[in-house]
C-alpha cells in the first residue's frame, strides 16, 4: 500500500514472491517514512492448485485491468460500506460494471442500480438502488 499525492492510500504492487518474508518485503518494497501496509486478497479461480489473478502488466493496447473498490451508500439508513473489489479493464464500458456489483451484493439479475464516481480523492463507486 502507498500513500498518494491526492491523500488516498492504495494498493501498489503485487507480491508475487510467496516465499519472502515479511521483513524482505519491507526492506524490498517499504519506505522508512511509513508503516508497511499489506492489502491482503484471497484467490477465488484456481488452475492446478496455484491462484489465477488478472494479468496487471501493461498492454500496449492500453486496455490491462484495473483494481476498483466498491462501496454501497444505503440512502435510508445513511450508511456506506465497503463492499468488496473488482478487476475490469480500461477500456470496459462502466455498463460492464452491473454483473460484478449484482454478484456481490446478492442482488438479482436486473436489478436498477444508480453509479456514481466519487471525487478524485475518493476513486471509488457508490451503488445505489432505485
Amino acid at each position: 500500500m502507498v500513500n498518494r499525492q491526492n491523500k488516498t492510500v492504495r494498493p501498489d504492487q503485487p507480491l508475487t514472491d510467496m516465499k519472502i518474508t515479511i521483513e524482505e518485503a519491507f526492506m524490498k518494497l517499504g519506505t522508512k517514512n511509513n508503516d508497511f501496509r499489506v492489502w491482503a486478497e484471497t484467490a477465488e479461480e484456481f488452475e492446478d492448485g496455484k491462484p489465477l489473478w488478472p494479468d496487471m502488466q501493461p498492454q500496449a493496447s492500453g486496455n490491462s485491468f484495473i483494481l476498483l473498490f466498491l462501496k454501497h451508500f444505503d440512502v435510508q439508513s445513511q450508511t456506506l460500506r465497503g463492499v468488496g473489489h473488482v478487476y475490469i479493464r480500461k477500456l470496459e464500458k462502466v455498463s460492464e460494471l452491473a454483473g460484478p456489483i449484482l454478484k456481490l451484493m446478492d442482488w438479482p439479475t436486473g436489478t436498477n442500480l444508480s453509479l456514481y464516481e466519487v471525487s478524485a480523492y475518493r476513486p471509488f463507486f457508490l451503488l445505489k438502488l432505485y
